[in-house]
C-alpha cells in the first residue's frame, strides 16, 4: 500500500488548524524584555521578545498600534496578551499576535505612589498651610540636580536672562537610580549652610522609572523639614511626583521653575520708573503747594506793611474817641431837656391831685383785689382737697427717695461721660502735639528726598549691570562656535541629512524582500487578506530576484 508523504505547506497548515483550534494558546498573557523593534510601511510593528532562556516573534497590527500610548524601545520589560499562530510563509514559524500590551512594572509603581500620597495626606505633609513664601528678589539660588544636562542649562538660561542680578549655586547629584534618594538628600542638607533664598530641585523628562527617586518617602521629609522654600521641578508638565507635592511650589518644567524663582528685571525697572515718577510728581506737587502758601503768607498786609496796620488801628482808636465823647454830650444834654420837661409837668405843680387820682386807683384796685383773692382761695381749697388724696402727699418719702436716686445717677452719669470725654479729647490733643509730622516737618522732606536719591542710585546701578550683560552677552554670540564655524555647521548638517537617507533606505519595503518575505498582487493590487479572492484568482507573488505566477486552489 503506498504511502501519502505531505508537503511542507500541507504540515504548516495542519499545524496552524492545531494551534488555531487550541483555546490554551488564545488571549495568552506573557511578560519578556523587548529585543528588536521593527516598524513596518503598512502600519504593523514587529518584535522580538526574549527571556532567560527562549524568545518568541510578535506581531503589533495597525488596530493595536493605535491604542499604544508609550514608544516600544528595545531593552524595555513589557506585558502584553494575545495570540499563538504559525505565519506560513517561508520560514513557517510560530509567532504571537499581540492584542494589548503595557509596560511591566508601571502597575506596581503606580500602586505604590498612591499608596505613598495617601500617607503622607493623613500625616499633614501636603498641608498649605505649611508652605513657606518664595521671596520675591533672591540674591542667591541653588540647584539640586545633575551637573550635566538640559535640565541645568534650561534653568540657568532662565534665571540668568530673567534677573541677572542673583547668584546660582550647583549641587550636583544623582537624579536616576536606587542611590538618587540619598544623594539628592545630602545635597538639600548642604545646601542649608549657603543663606539661600530658594532651591530649585528637580530634573528632566524620563520614564516613570527614571523619575521614580523623586517618590522617595524620607527625601519627602527632608523637604517638607528644609527651612529654604524648595521648588521642585521634576520631568515634564504630564509628570507628577511626591516632591512636587510636598514642596513649597511646583513647577511644570525644568524653566517653569526658573520662572516662578525669580522675577522679570524688565518688568521690575518698569515698575521702578513707575515708582520713581509717581514721587517725582507727588514731591512736585507738595513744593508747589507749599511754595504757593508761602508765597501768599508773604503777600499778606502783615507781612508787606506792617506799620501800615497800626497807623490804621491808631486812627481807627481816635475815631472811637471822637464818637464817645461826642455821644457823651448828646446824652448829657438828653438827659438836662428831660429833667426840664418832668420840672415843668403837672406832678411837680399839683402833686396833691395827682394822689387823689391815685387814691382812687388804689381804692378800686382793691376791690377787685378782695372779690378775686375770694375766689382765687376758693380754687385753691379745692384743689388742696384733691392734691390730699394725691399718692404723694400719702407717700412724700418714696418720692423724694426715687427722685433722689435719679439725681445721683444723672449725676454720676454726667461725671462719667465728661471725664471720659475730657480725657480723650486730651489725649487726642497730646497725640496732635507730639506728632512726628508735627514736629518734624524738614525732617520728613530730607527723608523722602534721601530716599529719592537712593531709589536713583539703585536704579543706576541696575541699569550698569543690565548693560554689562548684555554687552557679555554679545561678546559670547561673537565667539560663538557656530557664529566663527559655519563651513562645520553645513558639514554636521549634511551628516544628518545623510544618516537619515541611510535610515529611508531601511525603511525601503523592497530591501525587505532582500529578508525572505514576498508581495502577493492581484490585479497589479497589494493584497494583505484573502478576502475579496476566488478559487481560480491568478496572483503575482513577487520576490527579490524576480515573481511568479500562482492560482487560488484552495482556502485554508
Amino acid at each position: 500500500m503506498e504511502e501519502e508523504y505531505l508537503t511542507i505547506f500541507q504540515l504548516t497548515q495542519k499545524i496552524k488548524r492545531v494551534i488555531n483550534l487550541s483555546p490554551l494558546l488564545k488571549n495568552v498573557n506573557v511578560k519578556g524584555e523587548v529585543s528588536k523593534v521593527t516598524y513596518h510601511s503598512n502600519g504593523n510593528i514587529y518584535i522580538d521578545l526574549k527571556d532567560e532562556k527562549s524568545k518568541i516573534n510578535c506581531v503589533i497590527f495597525p488596530l493595536t498600534r493605535r491604542k499604544l500610548d508609550f514608544k516600544l524601545e528595545e531593552g524595555m520589560h513589557v506585558l502584553v496578551r494575545g495570540t499563538v499562530d504559525i505565519f506560513s510563509r517561508r520560514s513557517s514559524q510560530y509567532q504571537l499576535k499581540i492584542n494589548k500590551i503595557s509596560r511591566d512594572g508601571m502597575g506596581n509603581l503606580h500602586e505604590a505612589y498612591l499608596k505613598l500620597k495617601k500617607k503622607l495626606a493623613a500625616e499633614g505633609y501636603f498641608d498649605p498651610s505649611h508652605k513657606k513664601e518664595l521671596p520675591k528678589f533672591p540674591k542667591r539660588i541653588g540647584i539640586v540636580t545633575a551637573e550635566k544636562g538640559a535640565a541645568i542649562r534650561d534653568m540657568i538660561t532662565t534665571i540668568d536672562s530673567r534677573w541677572p542680578l542673583c547668584e546660582i549655586l550647583l549641587f550636583p547629584s544623582l537624579v536616576q537610580g536606587d542611590r538618587a534618594p540619598q544623594d539628592i538628600m545630602r545635597q538639600i542638607s548642604l545646601s542649608v549652610s549657603f543663606d539661600l533664598d530658594v532651591l530649585i530641585v528637580g530634573r528632566g523628562g524620563g520614564s516613570p522609572e527614571d523619575l521614580w527617586c523623586f517618590n522617595d518617602e524620607e527625601l519627602a521629609k527632608v523637604i517638607y523639614d528644609c527651612p529654604i522654600p524648595i521648588v521642585s521641578a521634576v520631568g515634564h508638565e504630564n509628570d507628577h511626583s511626591i516632591s512636587d507635592l510636598v514642596a513649597d511650589e511646583s513647577a511644570l518644567t525644568p524653566t517653569d521653575a526658573g520662572i516662578k524663582v525669580v522675577p522679570d528685571i524688565n518688568e521690575v525697572m518698569k515698575r521702578i520708573d513707575g515708582l520713581n515718577h509717581r514721587i517725582n510728581s507727588r514731591m512736585k506737587s507738595k513744593l508747589e503747594l507749599k511754595k504757593g502758601r508761602f508765597s501768599s503768607i508773604l503777600k499778606r498786609p502783615t507781612f508787606l506793611n506792617p506799620y501800615k496796620i497800626r497807623d490804621e488801628k491808631s486812627q481807627e482808636l481816635d475815631y472811637l474817641r471822637i464818637r464817645l465823647s461826642d455821644s457823651s454830650k448828646d446824652l448829657i444834654h438828653t438827659n438836662r431837656n428831660n429833667f426840664d420837661v418832668l420840672r415843668s409837668s403837672f406832678i411837680f405843680k399839683d402833686p396833691s391831685r395827682l394822689l387823689e387820682g391815685k387814691s382812687r386807683d388804689y381804692g378800686q384796685v382793691v376791690d377787685r383785689l378782695e372779690v378775686n383773692s375770694a375766689n382765687f382761695i376758693r380754687d385753691k381749697e379745692r384743689m388742696l382737697e384733691r392734691l390730699r388724696d394725691y399718692y404723694v402727699f400719702r407717700n412724700p418719702s418714696l418720692l423724694y427717695e426715687g427722685k433722689s436716686k435719679e439725681f445721683n445717677r444723672i449725676k454720676s452719669d454726667l461725671a462719667y461721660y465728661s471725664n471720659n470725654f475730657v480725657f480723650a479729647k486730651e489725649r487726642q490733643l497730646d497725640r496732635y502735639r507730639d506728632s512726628y509730622i508735627l514736629n518734624n516737618p524738614e525732617k520728613i522732606v530730607r527723608d523722602k528726598t534721601r530716599d529719592y536719591g537712593d531709589v536713583l542710585r539703585d536704579l543706576e546701578y541696575c541699569s550698569n549691570r543690565l548693560l554689562k550683560s548684555k554687552e557679555d552677552d554679545l561678546k559670547e554670540i561673537k565667539n560663538n562656535y557656530i557664529i566663527k564655524n559655519p563651513d562645520k555647521l553645513l558639514i554636521y548638517e549634511r551628516n544628518t541629512v545623510e544618516r537619515y537617507m541611510d535610515k529611508l533606505l531601511v525603511l525601503n519595503p523592497l530591501n525587505t524582500l532582500k529578508r525572505g518575505y514576498t508581495i502577493t498582487k492581484h490585479d497589479d493590487k497589494v493584497i494583505s487578506s484573502r478576502k475579496g479572492l476566488r478559487i481560480g484568482d491568478d496572483l503575482e507573488v513577487e520576490f527579490d530576484d524576480g515573481s511568479v505566477n500562482a492560482k487560488v486552489v484552495d482556502f485554508k
